[in-house]
């Protein structure tokens, strides 16, 4: 009778946490982009992509990015080529040829003390010149207005980072079975917090570029795997 009692005690506690959790997440997904309005006040926007051995993704993801609208004839597309051995680099030269807004470059030797993608990043950053710099990871595919809606949203709710969660692609059974699981726990976690934490996500970071240098940017966050959400922080 106890163990039942015990076990019927623990099935209401976590429906009780899934129901909050998915509750909170159901909200955060409801949050929608402002849609570019005005073209006349196109952002500038610098996009930075790092990438290490994304010869099948980088294609899509450079397509998706030339296809912007809604920003300034001043926006530029940053390739950092993170050492990859599958002919990433190759692939970004083949898809982009002829177009002046996308160069390539090479994160170079990495520094002691420092980890690739932030390092990457930072490599990328230092080449900007647009008021807002945007970092997206080599497999994410844009929608046709994402950086300039975002940017429209950075503006109207005056945050100086915005970050995005893509719509997840899972195609094995591992995929399907892991990633809700892990995100499930992040929404529980957070749903059990009083007080709201600083997050981001490395796929989709927009920041002021006068602030990203501010608070030091990628350097200040060199040598952490979980770079986004110290950045964040």
């Amino acid at each position: 009778m106890v163990i039942l009692v015990a076990g019927a005690v623990w099935a209401a506690l976590v429906f009780w946490l899934l129901s909050r959790a998915l509750r909170q997440f159901r909200t955060h997904c409801r949050s929608t982009l402002s849609a570019p309005t005005n073209p006349s006040s196109s952002p500038s926007v610098s996009i930075i992509i790092p990438a290490r051995n994304e010869v099948e993704n980088i294609g899509s993801c450079l397509d998706g990015l030339r296809a912007q609208t809604g920003l300034s004839p001043q926006s530029s597309i940053t390739v950092v080529d993170d050492d990859s051995q599958d002919g990433t680099a190759a692939a970004v030269q083949q898809c982009s040829a002829g177009d002046p807004r996308v160069r390539l470059i090479s994160a170079g030797v990495l520094p002691a003390g420092w980890i690739g993608k932030p390092h990457a990043c930072w490599r990328g950053a230092l080449l900007t010149e647009a008021d807002w710099l945007c970092f997206v990871d080599a497999d994410v595919r844009a929608a046709p207005q994402l950086v300039a809606a975002a940017v429209m949203t950075a503006k109207a709710q005056r945050i100086d980072l915005l970050s995005l969660h893509p719509l997840q692609e899972l195609g094995s059974f591992w995929e399907r079975t892991i990633m809700p699981a892990g995100l499930l726990v992040i929404a529980c976690a957070k749903s059990l917090r009083s007080k709201a934490q600083d997050a981001a996500n490395g796929q989709f970071l927009l920041i002021r570029r006068a602030v990203y240098f501010q608070v030091g940017g990628h350097w200040a966050v060199r040598a952490d795997i979980a770079e986004d959400k110290a950045l964040a922080g």
